[in-house]
């Protein structure tokens, strides 16, 4: 019954780019499996769309109980169909077909169209003999919630040109992102900050936090976990920059060949390792990871694409219902399939629910340290030398990924708390305050550029605009997701135990409750200071 605010993608963006070629996917064998989505929708659908929200709004004051059910459902099923195609039409446009934008525009204004007329008839909605039906699983606090949601015409409005306004950020090439991408930023800042205005919070950065990612803490509760970050993450990234030289330099020639095949190879070049680790993980994320393989949705990026990076979405029409992972032609290594089948996992099990994106991202990051884990126990062309580089390679990489999504979140803090007199000089200097703020911008930028971070464009430019607010998530999922891995170095089978425990839930946890999944788990906080001496040992390296 309900709709979605946004409908939910989890995705992964790096410093580079990718794209989708045709509707094809590798199966394990090697062959081409065509997986078809395409569809049928015209004016009369729309039409009989329209129709049926007339019909129920009418049942609905008129208490025609006949009229009403038909019709909801009706309503019901074109409003998700709509939201799959406005999902496959995004995908259409990733992968190169630059005409999908257009229809991907069509399908955005019905879901909206349907957003505003639901609004207005919750309290109708509440009133009548079928409140229960409607609300179901709803608390009434949530009820509430949503009958006193309706957002004005003006929040659409908004919406639409935030649309316009990342079109043209999305167009830009890799070496336009530099010069021009601050320009758009400060229209799209100026917009977010009206949205959130109109939906009666002082900053943007407050309502996504609250209303978007769904997290426990406020924005200005995360200076804790900065301290933290400063503390023990950024001298943990430089112990390992130093150790990582002398540990790659005394790797053989075929044991760097053995690192670099590692790092280059896809999904499904390692298809019997990742189904040797399904089977260790076992039960429903067995079946999940053998559902992908024969029946799922998987869509590669080709040289043509308009998007890089890869990320997991659902297709909700009744006839599709399930998860779908895109990714881009950078995005297409082992270790980035195992992070986003964590997402598919939990859709799987799960559903699409609301969750809260710091457990979203803990099902990924935690999922790809574990299988690293495992990896290194179990497979045996991997010598003790390889496997301590690759346990660098995977913490700094993890050490990395903490500090700029925290740096990203300070700078998004300083920016949706800035005067309305912001302009595009503020953004450099407040992402140099946010550095500084965590033991010194040069020394970060040092510790993860080295000699070229003179001629790397800066990490907000990449991260902010698509996803406002959202890069705290891959910080604080990091976290335990790293405490997995510190376990599963030791103790596989216990690492296991933990991380099943942030997907499978008990009766009493909802997938919004990141901290509370945590503690189910036996696993710390990011807020505590014991997760972090837990991550720091990972400085020492055992050879297995």
């Amino acid at each position: 019954m309900k709709l979605s605010k946004r409908i939910l993608s989890l995705a992964l963006v790096g410093l580079s780019v990718l794209s989708l070629s045709s509707c094809l996917i590798l199966d394990g064998n090697g062959t081409r499996v065509r997986k078809d989505l395409s569809y049928t929708w015209d004016e009369e659908n729309y039409d009989a769309l329209l129709k049926n929200m007339d019909r129920f709004e009418k049942a609905l004051k008129g208490k025609n109980d006949f009229e009403l059910v038909g019709s909801w459902l009706s309503v019901q099923r074109s409003i998700y169909a709509c939201a799959t195609y406005r999902t496959i039409e995004h995908i259409n446009y990733a992968q190169g077909d630059d005409s999908a934008y257009d229809r991907y525009m069509y399908f955005y204004d019905i879901v909206a169209e349907a957003s505003k007329w639901q609004e207005s008839l919750y309290q109708d909605m509440y009133d009548s003999a079928y409140k229960d039906q409607f609300f179901q699983g709803y608390t009434e606090e949530e009820i509430q919630k949503l009958i006193h949601s309706k957002k004005p015409d003006a929040y659409y409005e908004l919406e639409k040109k935030q649309e316009e306004l990342l079109k043209g950020y999305r167009d830009l090439t890799d070496e336009e992102i530099q010069d021009h991408t601050a320009d758009i930023y400060l229209a799209l800042v100026k917009n977010y900050k009206e949205e959130a205005k109109l939906l009666g919070y002082d900053s943007y950065i407050d309502y996504a936090y609250k209303d978007i990612y769904e997290r426990e803490y406020t924005p200005s509760e995360v200076s804790t976990f900065n301290g933290y970050v400063k503390d023990t993450v950024l001298p943990l990234m430089q112990n390992l920059n130093n150790l990582r030289e002398d540990k790659v330099n005394a790797l053989t020639d075929e044991e760097k060949n053995r690192l670099n095949s590692f790092h280059q190879a896809n999904y499904n070049t390692m298809i019997e390792d990742i189904k040797d680790y399904g089977t260790f993980i076992g039960d429903s994320y067995k079946n999940s990871l053998d559902f992908i393989l024969k029946d799922g949705y998987i869509r590669l990026g080709g040289v043509n694409a308009n998007i890089d990076g890869a990320f997991t979405t659902y297709l909700f029409m009744d006839s599709l219902d399930q998860p779908i992972i895109y990714f881009g032609p950078s995005y297409q290594n082992t270790l980035t399939f195992i992070h986003e089948f964590g997402h598919y996992n939990n859709f799987m099990v799960n559903g699409p629910g609301a969750m809260s994106y710091d457990l979203a991202e803990t099902h990924s990051q935690a999922n790809e340290l574990l299988f690293l884990a495992w990896l290194s126990k179990n497979d045996n062309s991997f010598t003790p030398n390889v496997v301590d580089v690759l346990h660098i390679d995977e913490v700094l990489d993890a050490c990395r990924v903490i500090i700029l999504a925290t740096m990203v979140n300070d700078f998004e803090y300083r920016v949706y708390h800035s005067s309305d007199t912001l302009s595009v000089d503020d953004f450099d200097i407040y992402y140099q305050e946010a550095g500084d703020a965590l033991g010194g911008y040069d020394t970060i930028m040092d510790a993860i550029y080295g000699e070229n971070k003179t001629n790397v464009t800066a990490y907000w430019k990449r991260v902010v605009l698509d996803n406002p607010c959202y890069y705290i998530s891959y910080a604080m999922s990091k976290i335990p997701s790293l405490e997995i891995y510190s376990y599963a170095r030791n103790d596989l089978a216990l690492a296991r135990q933990k991380y099943k425990k942030t997907y499978t839930l008990e009766n009493d946890l909802k997938l919004t409750e990141f901290l509370r999944v945590l503690e189910n788990a036996e696993l710390y906080s990011p807020f505590d200071s014991k997760a972090f001496d837990l991550i720091e040992t990972l400085n020492i390296i055992e050879t297995n």
